[in-house]
Formats: structure tokens, sequence, C-alpha cells
């Protein structure tokens, strides 16, 4: 584990981008852009569990690191349902 410690600022602005992200995401599909949409939907998720393990100090510079990181972390551990990792 670093040392790195966010502060809730930061990790308010991770889960607002999330957010934001899965509201375009809903849009998207809406109107029928479904590879759009099931993009923002990833990143949504990816933004979202990139702030959950921030708020453990744990950051990561790629995305299959980021991904390894939860399940090991919070599915492995059963935090998470075990289904989880499999959809994102």
């Amino acid at each position: 584990m670093s040392d790195y410690k966010p502060t809730d600022d930061t990790l308010k602005a991770m889960i607002r981008k999330a957010e934001e992200k899965l509201a375009v995401a809903k849009k998207d599909f809406e109107y029928g852009y479904y590879g759009d949409a099931a993009s923002r939907a990833y990143y949504s998720v990816f933004h979202a569990i990139s702030a959950v393990l921030a708020k453990k100090g744990l950051t990561y510079s790629s995305h299959t690191q980021t991904i390894g990181a939860f399940n090991r972390e919070f599915v492995k551990k059963d935090i998470f349902p075990r289904h989880t990792y499999r959809k994102i």
C-alpha cells in the first residue's frame, strides 16, 4: 500500500465523474448509441472502482492493474459479490 491519501474532495470528484459518465451512458443508450453507451458505462464503473481503491490509498497506472486490484482487494475478500468482477 502506498502513502497516497486522497482528500474527501478528490474522492467526491472521482465519484462525480463516475456519475457523469453513467448519465451520458443512459442518454446514449436512449438514443440507440449502444457502443458509446457501453463505453461510457465502463468508464463510469472504472472511475467508481478507482475511487474505492483510492480510499485505501491504492492507485494504478493502467485499467488492467486497477481492475485486478479491485478484484484482489474487494471481490476475492467477499466485500463485493464474486459476479462483480465478471460484470466489469
